[in-house]
């Protein structure tokens, strides 16, 4: 009986894990976005060559 104790705070723990994960992988792709939008309009600021 002691595993069905533990069980929501397992399920809790992994969905707030998958969250967190989730998160912070779409503030990533969020960030990513923006250093090439500023990438493509300011290429000289950061170096970049464009062909």
């Amino acid at each position: 009986m002691q595993l069905f104790s533990l069980l929501p705070i397992i399920l809790l723990g992994w969905t707030a894990l998958f969250g967190v994960a989730y998160a912070v992988n779409g503030l990533s792709r969020l960030f990513h976005g923006i250093a090439r939008l500023l990438r493509t309009a300011f290429p000289d600021a950061y170096g970049y060559q464009h062909a």
